[in-house]
């Protein structure tokens, strides 16, 4: 796009004749330049050439193609951002143009800041005239130019107004009655109609398409030949079709609600601002020329990832030239936002579109040769056809010191085991002269992240947690301050006092601030006759007056603003002083101080601190997470997600996680309960199990090139707590079979003895940080009663046993459930054959003829081509009837010890239903009969402890009356349901017997009694609970 507002003699529209003008004009105006600046001009022309001389052919031909329309297909490690500024310095130099006439779109306010930066570096003060910011940033200013006043509507702002709707009655019949299935509803309304609005369609166009659907019902899904008692009928599939359609006119009334309730709070959500700048340029055509007159130029960048909306701008600013002056850059194998709505093929579409002149960019300057053959294999495995088919290695990167090859595949026996395994590879890395900040721990989800966070913070290295999805509450240390908030906030809440006590901060040692913990209340009152054991009066003395400068916080605490009051307590308690010198929690406490800022109620207006918690709290429960703070400064390791990853290169990088059920299954949504229309569906190829699995090929390409010296790809090989056999991703196969040799971390039993503490006090006090730092499962409580050295064994030491066939079977059962749970979820059926062949695909994946032998692996899958056929025959209508749900994780679930330390729990629930509002079902599958008795103790108690996770996590506002055992086994009687009543005392019961353990645990009494292993347990393990227990002895 040409635009000569300064050139009168030039046509007003004009393509890219109108450049060559520009370019014959250029020179003169060069001159005219460097007469009445010649001491700066000729520093920006000396500066320019010397980076124009190093770039390679296709880069200088980006550079001089000023005459668009071009596409730059720029693979990783290409110098796009690089190539990118150049063309912007060349415009001005080469051509008459200002810089305010160059208009830069990017990505991400990142990118955008990082452009402006070389910018400014290349060509001085003149580089902040250009307008280089996001879509939505240009969308904003456009709206705020032409005087609409607009204010965004925050994650939270948008779910507050849903969830109003789906806690109506009315919003029940398509939200369901537990907590969870609401919370489910919320996000899936919010993410249909985001994307709705993506691809422009308005509440209106939603529900004519929905009539529309419904008058081709009873054509469309007619039975074929007509059968007694049926003409004029439609086939079950119309049934379930017409309810689907029934649940999506609702969802359309929620979307009008919704854009009403915006409006009437003049708020815009994100997609609302680029549809309403739209709106603006569409209806004022001043607007439009405007903008059309003053951009010269238009460089677009990441264009593999815009979305129709996106795409809709650029359209209407470049307006019905035949050749526009528009610039785009990007790189089809990194479109990995298909999942926000980006369109696909939209380099392909500028191609076609204006006849776009094309420029590859196919040498990496980035990685070593070996990281791109190797990235380069993953993609051709998924067999695609790219327009970089091979990338030409240019850079010089030496390997990484100790590594025989800079891809490697490190096979754990459990996820601990991978993390430690990186832990210690990344100090290894330090101690020879890697810099931290060289170094990158990626995974698919953030919550893969924080195993080797626990690891790095044992080994004592510096790290950070970055990105969206960073809780600083998960910092131990900034979770312990939380707990003086809540109390500031509630000083009636005894247990928060006591747990803010435990900070390191607070007067006296670790153990007199946790007795002085169990007198809280005494403490509260001022009392001080009676000390507890162990406790000064001196210390005593001074926690009662660091408690009373907290309640002077608390009783201003309602009239003034939550930041300050927060500022407040954090120095009063000492703890910003303390945390001064420890970065990681410093950074932490900062993005914890900007949530309470960003805290702001519904309608606006400075909170108290208070209402900040309480909308932190319900942040929390809305899975709504805020955008990643600053990266630390420093020489620190960064954890991320590859989203957040991409752009950024390292020297070292480990990729985390990489097991099939995380990055070929963890990108499906479990919504599905909205239909969309095609041509809004066809938008979202990741919707689709094909278009998902190249989408998650694409990603992790994107994380193998963000290294420059070695990548370490690892995942475990069982989930530790519930002995479930995990599958490697089918890239880590990719990967193999491109060459790479599978490592597998060597775990000698008696090795991991060795270094345990050999006397009683020290490692008792081993076990004791241990247990408090890993949530406790009800896999683990169960070990733990049946004897403490088989929780040390399994839990603790996590050491690995062999392989059980039964094991292997029920986790290849229960995938398979589940995945018969989720088609009924989304309104499909599943029929029996389909289910076996669901089992077979998870059976077949844990290679049973190999680790079993042939004749098990046949007897196995033969016992289940019977039962799991039967079972869908005979509990298939009831699972339907009652809308059962698959699988409800808990992590971090708080309880808080009466001692005020808290103990983290977390669980997995196989499956659970919700018969009427504030009521949920558990439910729990077992592959054994019902017969079997020496289990049922530990069966009941895990439906208690399910109970115990979900009425705390929901604050109860759910209840678990009932549970069901729900038994998948061959034979008489092998299908059968047990429902158990989950009463209020026998919880009560389980809780003494959690505070029970963490009471023995703290004081080291099971390790004075010699281990008395069940019979089950493998001889491995009782030898090394035999020589832990000797070793104590002697020492």
């Amino acid at each position: 796009m040409c635009r000569l507002p300064l050139l009168s003699r030039l046509p007003k529209r004009c393509g890219s004749g109108a450049m060559a003008h520009l370019l014959c004009l250029g020179h003169n105006v060069r001159m005219a330049r460097r007469a009445q600046h010649a001491s700066s001009f000729s520093a920006f022309e000396r500066d320019f050439l010397t980076r124009y001389k190093s770039l390679d052919a296709s880069q200088r031909e980006a550079v001089d193609a000023l005459a668009g329309p071009v596409v730059v297909v720029a693979g990783p490690g290409t110098g796009k951002t690089h190539t990118l500024t150049l063309r912007i310095a060349n415009i001005i130099r080469a051509t008459y143009a200002p810089p305010s006439a160059i208009l830069a779109l990017t990505f991400s306010d990142a990118a955008a800041r990082e452009m402006r930066a070389r910018l400014i570096g290349l060509i001085g003060p003149s580089g902040y005239e250009p307008t280089i910011t996001t879509f939505h940033g240009f969308a904003g200013k456009i709206l705020q130019e032409f005087g609409q006043r607009v204010e965004v509507a925050d994650e939270l702002a948008q779910y507050e107004i849903v969830e109003a709707f789906v806690e109506s009655e009315e919003g029940r019949a398509i939200a369901g009655g537990s907590e969870h299935s609401r919370q489910g509803a919320i996000q899936d309304l919010l993410e249909l109609f985001h994307g709705l609005k993506r691809e422009g369609w308005s509440p209106q166009a939603y529900r004519a398409w929905i009539a529309e659907e419904r008058a081709r019902v009873p054509e469309q899904f007619a039975y074929k030949r007509p059968r007694k008692g049926q003409e004029g009928n439609i086939t079950k599939e119309g049934e379930r079709y017409l309810e689907r359609l029934n649940r999506a006119e609702v969802a359309a009334c929620v979307y009008a609600r919704y854009e009403a309730e915006l409006a009437r709070r003049g708020l815009v959500d994100f997609e609302g601002v680029i549809a309403q700048a739209i709106a603006l340029l569409e209806e004022d055509p001043t607007a439009l020329q405007t903008l059309r007159e003053r951009y010269l130029s238009v460089l677009i960048d990441e264009f593999q990832d815009t979305n129709p909306l996106q795409l809709t701008l650029a359209q209407i600013l470049l307006g019905d030239e035949p050749r526009p002056e528009v610039f785009v850059v990007g790189d089809p194998e990194q479109a990995i936002y298909r999942f926000q709505g980006a369109a696909s093929g939209t380099l392909e579409l500028v191609c076609k579109m204006w006849g776009a002149r094309r420029v590859v960019l196919g040498a990496n300057y980035r990685s070593r040769p070996e990281i791109l053959h190797r990235a380069g294999a993953l993609l051709r495995a998924g067999g695609e056809a790219h327009w970089v088919h091979n990338l030409t290695p240019r850079a010089r990167e030496e390997l990484l010191p100790g590594w025989g090859d800079a891809v490697r595949v490190v096979e754990a026996q459990t996820k601990d085991d991978e993390a430690r395994f990186v832990a210690e590879e990344i100090a290894g890395l330090q101690k020879k002269g890697v810099a931290l900040r060289e170094i990158a721990v990626l995974a698919r989800k953030h919550d893969q992240l924080s195993a080797v966070a626990r690891e790095l913070s044992e080994l004592g290295v510096p790290h950070q947690l970055v990105g969206r999805g960073v809780v600083p509450q998960r910092e131990p240390a900034v979770r312990l301050f939380y707990a003086l908030l809540q109390a500031i906030a509630d000083p009636r809440r005894e247990g928060a006092w006591a747990q803010a006590l435990q900070g390191p901060w607070v007067p006296g040692r670790a153990e007199e601030r946790l007795w002085a913990g169990e007198r809280i209340a005494d403490l509260l009152a001022g009392k001080g006759e009676k000390l507890p054991a162990g406790v000064s009066n001196n210390v005593w003395k001074a926690l009662g007056e660091w408690v009373l400068k907290m309640r002077a916080v608390a009783e201003e605490a309602s009239a003034r603003p939550a930041e300050e009051v927060v500022i407040r307590a954090a120095r009063e308690s000492d703890f910003l002083g303390w945390a001064a010198r420890e970065p990681v929690v410093y950074h932490a406490f900062e993005v914890l101080l900007e949530d309470v800022r960003a805290a702001q109620g519904p309608e606006g207006g400075v909170p108290i601190l208070r209402e900040a918690l309480a909308r932190l709290e319900r942040r929390a429960r809305g899975g709504i997470r805020r955008e990643g703070a600053p990266l630390l400064s420093g020489d620190v390791v960064r954890l991320m997600t590859v989203h957040f990853a991409k752009g950024q290169e390292f020297d070292a990088v480990f990729l985390v996680g990489a097991s099939a059920s995380v990055w070929e299954e963890g990108s499906a949504r479990e919504g599905g309960r909205f239909l969309l229309p095609p041509v809004v569906r066809g938008a979202f190829e990741g919707q689709t199990k094909e278009g998902r699995r190249a989408d998650e090929r694409r990603l992790f390409f994107v994380g193998l090139t963000r290294a420059r010296r070695g990548i370490a790809v690892s995942y475990p090989l069982r989930v530790p707590e519930n002995e479930k056999p995990l599958e490697p991703s089918v890239f880590v196969q990719d990967l193999a079979q491109a060459g790479v040799r599978v490592e597998t971390l060597s775990r000698a039993p008696l090795a991991a003895v060795v270094s345990l503490p050999k006397r009683h006090k020290r490692f008792a006090e081993w076990v004791r940080e241990r247990f408090f730092a890993t949530p406790l499962s009800v896999t683990a409580l169960n070990n733990y009663l049946d004897d403490p050295w088989l929780y040390l064994v399994r839990s603790l030491l996590r050491l690995p046993e062999g392989r059980e066939p039964h094991l292997a079977y029920g986790t290849a059962l229960d995938q398979a459930v589940e995945a018969f749970l989720r088609a009924q979820g989304e309104g499909e059926e599943m029929d029996e054959e389909a289910l076996v062949r669901a089992f077979t695909k998870a059976w077949d994946a844990q290679e049973p003829a190999l680790w079993f032998g042939q004749e098990v692996a046949e007897r196995y899958a033969g016992q289940a081509r019977e039962v799991l056929p039967a079972w869908a025959r005979k509990r298939g209508g009831w699972a339907r009837e009652v809308g059962l749900r698959p699988k409800r994780r808990f992590a971090d679930v708080a309880f808080a010890l009466s001692s005020g330390e808290t103990l983290w729990l977390k669980g997995e629930v196989d499956a659970w239903f919700s018969p009427q509002a504030g009521e949920v079902v558990v439910v729990d599958i077992k592959s054994g009969a019902p017969g079997n008795s020496e289990f049922r103790e530990d069966y009941e108690r895990q439906l208690l402890f399910y109970k115990l996770l979900w009425e705390r996590e929901s604050g109860g506002r759910e209840r678990v009356h009932r549970g069901v055992l729900e038994h998948i086994a061959p034979g008489r009687g092998g299908i059968v349901s047990k429902e158990l009543a989950l009463a209020d005392e026998a919880v009560a019961r389980l809780e003494s017997a959690i505070a029970q353990m963490a009471q023995e645990i703290k004081e080291g009494a099971p390790w004075l009694t010699p281990p008395r292993l069940p019979r089950r347990v493998g001889d491995g393990a009782a030898a090394i609970a035999q020589t832990i227990y000797r070793d104590l002895r002697a020492g």
